[in-house]
Formats: structure tokens, C-alpha cells, sequence
């Protein structure tokens, strides 16, 4: 999986996630207020890391995954403070499921490559390009253009 994919996914995965609304107020946002500012998290993130360099050898990848990783990181605690609408709740649990499976991912992906365990680098591909499809397809069901935009 290209690392640029990787990073995505990862965005995409942090793309959401439950918060906490104030006492005895209901203070949930629309649907439409939460996907506004759901993909206008998206879209910064993924600004972020298009702008990272593209890595040249294994040194650089390692670099690479490991600035994703922490863009990624702050997005996720970003969305972690959103509150989204009860009716896309479930699909944003999994999607956080998701999220941290993809961050556990790179740091799996970067002693991969670091080791050059071939074997490990194509078992991490097929299950980052599962979490990938799954990811999009929820972000696309709940309006999350940005999130399911591959950068």
C-alpha cells in the first residue's frame, strides 16, 4: 500500500469520533453542523500530510510514517471532541475502531520496513486496504466526502 494511502486511511479513520454534550443539554449537533466540521478536519489533516515530503529510501519512509502517524494522532484527538448526532453514532464507534487500528498499523508498518520482513510488509497492505474500503464506504454513508478522500 502506498504511503500516502496509509496516511489517508488513517485520516480517514480518525475521521470521527463519540464525544460528550453538556449536562442535561442536548448540545448534538445537526448532522449537516457535524459533517461540515468533520470534513473541514479531514481537509486540514490531509493538507498536512500531502505537504510532507515524499520518501526516497527506508530511512525516509520510516520519517514519513512516523510524521502521518502524528498528524493523524492530532486529528483523532481533534474528533475525539466532536459530538456527532445520535443516528451516525454506531458508524462512528467503528470508524474510531478503525482509526486506531490504522495507527497501530504504521507503527507496524514502519518496523516492517525497517526490518525488511517482506512478508509482513504484504499481510500489512491487504489488511490496510480492508480497513481502507471499509473506512471510505462509512465515511461516504455519513456525508464525509473529505474523510473518504484519498489524499
Amino acid at each position: 500500500m502506498h504511503p500516502r494511502k496509509i496516511a489517508t486511511l488513517a485520516l480517514v479513520v480518525a475521521g470521527l469520533a463519540a464525544g460528550t454534550s453538556a449536562c442535561g443539554e442536548d448540545t448534538t449537533p445537526s448532522r449537516a453542523d457535524f459533517t461540515a466540521e468533520a470534513n473541514e478536519l479531514c481537509r486540514s489533516a490531509n493538507a498536512k500530510i500531502a505537504a510532507l515530503p515524499e520518501p526516497s529510501d527506508v530511512d525516509g519512509l520510516t520519517r514519513y510514517i512516523e510524521q502521518m502517524t502524528s498528524v493523524t494522532s492530532a486529528a483523532v484527538d481533534r474528533f475525539a471532541k466532536l459530538d456527532p448526532p445520535a443516528e451516525l453514532r454506531n458508524d462512528v464507534e467503528a470508524y474510531v475502531a478503525n482509526g486506531r487500528r490504522v495507527i497501530a498499523l504504521a507503527d507496524r508498518l514502519a518496523d516492517a520496513t525497517l526490518s525488511g520482513d517482506r512478508a509482513a510488509l504484504k499481510e500489512l497492505q491487504a489488511e490496510g486496504d480492508r480497513l481502507d474500503a471499509d473506512s471510505d464506504e462509512r465515511a461516504a454513508n455519513m456525508g464525509l466526502k473529505e474523510c473518504a478522500n484519498d489524499a
